[in-house]
């Protein structure tokens, strides 16, 4: 498994680049055009849990050098490992509105969630428009207001959304 970053820097301490490394944890640099951009690999002897989550935590620590992501197979590896997960949680939560709606006489206007998006299933039942634009509208008219006024404002907005 392998995360690889370019860095732009003047001067890479491949010795500092190495602190990040845990057991079983590989670190190398490139060095690229007039010494300025560097290819730094980390690179891990398996493809385990253990391993992903090491490369993960040298994600972090990179962060603040900004470098530019070239390949990040930590993240491929969560990614197979929960999306799974997340597609078996999406299509019960459609078959659930689904039946909802049937056992409601079609009431709540849930069609076509096929269609749409899991942010945009998400907000359909968890948000109500009416309710944030009486907010944002309180908040444009008023400009100014305390943290007091605002929660005082949005407890007499009744609160709503179509799975309600």
């Amino acid at each position: 498994m392998i995360n690889e970053y370019l860095l732009k820097e003047k001067k890479i301490n491949i010795d500092k680049m190495m602190e990040f490394c845990e057991d079983g944890i590989v670190c190398s640099v490139k060095d690229l055009k007039d010494d300025i951009f560097h290819i730094v690999s980390y690179c891990s002897e398996g493809e385990t849990y253990e391993d992903a989550i090491k490369l993960s935590k040298i994600n972090e620590e990179l962060k603040h050098r900004k470098p530019i992501v070239l390949l990040n197979e930590a993240s491929d590896y969560f990614i197979k490992e929960l999306f799974p997960l997340v597609n078996r949680f999406e299509r019960l939560l459609r078959k659930t509105l689904y039946l909802y709606d049937a056992l409601l006489g079609n009431k709540k206007n849930i069609s076509r969630l096929e269609e749409k998006g899991l942010g945009e299933v998400f907000n359909m039942i968890m948000t109500d428009p009416v309710f944030d634009n009486k907010i944002k509208g309180f908040v444009n008219e008023t400009r100014r207001f305390t943290k007091r006024q605002l929660i005082k404002e949005i407890n007499t907005i009744q609160e709503e959304n179509q799975c309600a």
